[in-house]
């Protein structure tokens, strides 16, 4: 797209941090070196830890990007279920669907809304049987590939509202 002049309205930074679960470390240590240009430029922060885990998607945000994921999985097609969206997947799925708070700090988005106050989102698709494998040998790109997202199409799904597998840091104006 770039090659044919295609350009993003603002910058783009995909991020992938080390330590997490040494404490947040990689994250934490990036966005106090950064402070400055996150309070000013900083526009969202979209996490994806363990992407995922079962079926159904479970959507954490701060509430100034409530309506926004909202919209989003609404345009996104089931992974399961052709004839709907992922949204419909996830009413259906919950008596009464709400979107989780990003409160706890157990996430690298942790930094971005505490420290800086940044919009953030994070998205999982979980439930249905769990991640009976994480941190272990076991937990690989072959567990994921046999077991938990054959052909991969729950991570494109939830790529989608997040245009990425990982980490995505979105900055007020372009210089790419």
């Amino acid at each position: 797209m770039q090659k044919q002049g295609w350009r993003p309205r603002r910058t783009i930074i995909f991020c992938s941090w080390d330590a997490e679960e040494y404490g947040l470390t990689g994250s934490t240590e990036w966005v106090e070196e950064n402070r400055e240009m996150l309070s000013t430029r900083a526009v969202a922060y979209l996490n994806i830890d363990v992407s995922v885990v079962g079926p159904v998607l479970l959507p954490s945000t701060t509430p100034q990007l409530d309506e926004l994921l909202l919209e989003t999985i609404k345009l996104v097609q089931d992974p399961d279920n052709s004839s709907q969206t992922v949204y419909d997947s996830w009413v259906k799925a919950n008596a009464s669907p709400k979107i989780q708070r990003l409160g706890n700090g157990g996430s690298d988005y942790a930094a971005f809304v505490q420290h800086v106050g940044i919009p953030s989102t994070n998205l999982i698709f979980g439930e249905g049987p769990g991640y009976p494998v994480y941190h272990s040998l076991y937990d690989d790109f072959v567990w994921v590939e046999k077991f938990a997202d054959p052909g991969f199409r729950r991570h494109v799904a939830g790529a989608a509202p997040h245009s990425s597998l990982c980490c995505v840091l979105v900055l007020s104006s372009c210089t790419v």
